[in-house]
């Protein structure tokens, strides 16, 4: 099947970001990019229409190159339960190390040359007796990650848990008992604007949404990236 190409009047340094941006932003067609100092060719199974022409063309031209562009190297998945609160403030439920960097960039760099950027965790909610839930339908868990070497707050998140509660709320009104519990993937990112060049100890915080509900995380899982 031949290919129908489109060219544009355009510097691109960042491949894999400028893949990306057309990925996120032009859903009618697959496209393929090829690149020169002065020009992108944008290469689409099926022809694209005047409209959709149009609409690229605007997207090439709005493109610019990021600062830094992380691309996905590794992962690493840490088993292990956190404590678990029912505090409607923030508590410590989880302590782990994040270790040295080791360029003077700042970068915390594997022998690949990826950099620690972002965390993965498993979110438990845990209710002892879905009965008591009858009247709980929307809610937030609060989670912070803090730096106790320091004594600095890197990262403050407000997750939605609505879906959860509401299945809570419906487990309640169909009349069943005892205890249940929900999940749910929460990701946090821009670690490596935290390392150090020396070893700290980072401290998980979450808060729940109701005291009849008890949160935790399962694990977590470390995603490593090679900046572009």
């Amino acid at each position: 099947m031949s290919a129908y190409s489109y060219t544009y009047n355009a510097t691109v340094n960042k491949a894999n970001a400028f893949q990306a941006y057309l990925n996120a932003n032009f859903t009618a067609a697959p496209l393929t990019p090829s690149f020169n100092a002065t020009a992108v060719t944008l290469q689409s199974a099926t022809e694209l229409t005047t409209d959709q022409q149009t609409q690229l063309a605007t997207l090439v031209a709005a493109y610019t190159d990021p600062a830094v562009f992380f691309v996905l190297s590794a992962t690493e998945t840490v088993s292990g339960v956190s404590e678990k609160t029912a505090s409607a403030t923030l508590a410590d439920v989880q302590a782990f190390i994040i270790p040295s960097v080791t360029t003077a960039a700042g970068d915390n760099v594997r022998t690949d040359g990826s950099v620690l950027d972002q965390l993965k965790v498993i979110l438990k909610l845990r209710t002892n007796d879905v009965s008591l839930m009858g009247d709980l339908s929307a809610g937030n868990v609060g989670l912070q990650v803090y730096n106790k070497t320091l004594g600095t707050v890197l990262v403050n998140q407000t997750i939605n848990v609505d879906a959860s509660l509401a299945m809570f709320q419906a487990s309640a009104q169909a009349g069943h008992t005892g205890m249940t519990c929900a999940y749910q993937s929460v990701q946090i990112y821009g670690i490596s604007n935290f390392t150090q060049n020396f070893d700290c100890v980072w401290l998980l915080r979450l808060s729940s949404p109701d005291a009849r509900v008890l949160v935790s995380t399962n694990g977590f899982q470390k995603l490593f990236f090679i900046p572009e």
